[in-house]
């Protein structure tokens, strides 16, 4: 178990993985600038390997919140493209290391030796991007539709490029959890006034 961007992930023990902890992607892959998310593990009830990245979007206070609901249009659509952006670079990366693991190809042997057993084999990838929101989220937080069409366009160019089994969701918290990933949500003390 573990903490990360306001949520607690109790990963299966059998079957899942942080690549940030994979001596192989903290001691070669991240000097390579190659993009991770935060970790993954086997889903055998759904015969598929599910990859999480997540964010922490809930703004801490008041003046913030404010700060973030006033954007200007042209502000909350540049925020929204570089979400985008970040989903299909992250997206890219992970599909392509998983690509070597699977199809033995150079590092991918090295990578696939420090993964779970089950995570070796080819399988069916489903990417989330979870998104954990303030309880009344501003304007550009609210529409996950941009990032989402981006996130699933991308999913579909590289899942036929590389001849995988692809797809991808923008969530946020409550999706997330209803959907059955392996997370909840870290509640933290109020702030003193």
């Amino acid at each position: 178990m573990f903490t990360e961007s306001g949520f607690r992930v109790d990963l299966p023990p059998e079957s899942g993985f942080r690549f940030c902890e994979l001596p192989s992607y903290r001691l070669q892959l991240k000097k390579w600038a190659i993009s991770e998310m935060d970790f993954g593990y086997r889903d055998e009830a759904r015969k598929e390997l599910c990859i999480v990245e997540l964010k922490d979007y809930s703004l801490p206070n008041a003046m913030a919140r404010e700060a973030a609901m006033n954007r200007t249009s042209a502000e909350r659509q540049a925020a929204s493209e570089k979400l985008a952006l970040q989903i299909r670079s992250n997206m890219k990366d992970v599909l392509v290391m998983m690509h070597a693991v699977w199809h033995g190809h150079g590092f991918g042997k090295v990578l696939a030796e420090e993964l779970p057993f089950p995570c070796r084999t080819h399988a069916r990838v489903r990417l989330f991007f979870v998104m954990k929101l303030p309880d009344n989220p501003p304007k550009e937080l609210r529409s996950l539709e941009g990032p989402m069409q981006a996130a699933q366009s991308a999913a579909r160019g590289y899942a036929k490029l590389l001849g995988m089994d692809v797809t991808a969701a923008v969530l946020d918290q409550w999706r997330a959890i209803e959907f059955g990933l392996p997370l909840s949500l870290v509640t933290q003390p109020p702030a003193p006034a």
